[in-house]
């Protein structure tokens, strides 16, 4: 399948009629410290999770930065541009009514 055949699929319309429109919030996109900050914080996660998870970003990092990324799944694939991706999406909460 070309990369082309896959736009066109991913264009298309749902065709079996129905979809399910859910509200989010995301992640905007990139990777930096400010966005691990930002998902620990709407995670509702202690301080020493935040850290841990800022811990492993910099190692992260430091293995970009060496040109380092795994290479145990033995495969070939193009460049990833992580900041095009959005690390986090969930749905948007429900309103919960005190009363009826």
């Amino acid at each position: 399948m070309t990369n082309r055949t896959v736009q066109e699929l991913a264009e298309q319309s749902y065709k079996y009629g129905w979809t399910t429109e859910v509200e989010e919030e995301s992640a905007p996109p990139g990777l930096s410290e400010e966005i691990v900050r930002w998902i620990s914080e709407r995670k509702g996660e202690p301080e020493w999770l935040m850290e841990w998870r800022l811990k492993a970003f910099r190692h992260f990092m430091r293995l970009l930065g060496d040109a380092q990324l795994p290479t145990w799944a033995n495969v070939s694939h193009p460049p990833i541009d992580f900041q095009r991706i959005r690390s986090y999406a969930a749905p948007k909460p429900k309103l919960e009514l005190e009363s009826l």
